[in-house]
């Protein structure tokens, strides 16, 4: 009947006649326990709307990004070992496909740390904008695949 007419439209609470001040107190607490928590499973829900949306924008990253790297390493070590084999071997340009096959390792590297990472370590970039630590993720990661590449050869 009325009980659960106002039931149905949203009531959670009430109070009987005659009522003391402890019970409106306890009924006040109720409500507003309920709408803080009700606000907290908002803000919840938006934070893994929104790191779903980051884990998928790195992985669509990383697929294309990856998809350059595989280009990159398997050519990088073909023109390093052809100039190291031409007797006119420029030190500086081997240097620079050196450089740039470590880097393709390094995005590389960078790219699988972001795809794992679960427990978030900020730090800051020029003092001001935040930016996910992976340093020493990055170091071992790095060490890894040139490890794993060292055994392929």
């Amino acid at each position: 009947s009325v009980a659960v007419e106002v039931f149905r439209l949203g009531v959670r609470d009430y109070l009987t006649k005659p009522f003391t001040v402890q019970q409106v107190t306890q009924a006040i607490d109720r409500a507003l326990q309920e709408t803080r928590l009700r606000r907290e499973k908002e803000k919840l829900s938006r934070n893994l709307i929104a790191a779903e949306t980051v884990r998928e924008t790195v992985v669509t990253l990383s697929h294309y990004i990856n998809n350059a790297l595989m280009v990159l390493g398997n050519g990088l070590p073909a023109i390093y070992k052809a100039l190291q084999e031409s007797n006119a071997a420029d030190a500086d340009l081997l240097k620079i496909v050196q450089g740039c096959y470590h880097s393709s390792n390094q995005i590389q590297a960078v790219l699988k740390i972001l795809q794992r990472v679960t427990d978030v370590e900020h730090a800051t970039y020029h003092g001001e904008v935040k930016m996910i630590d992976i340093e020493a993720a990055l170091r071992e990661e790095l060490a890894r695949l040139y490890e794993e590449k060292r055994k392929r050869k």
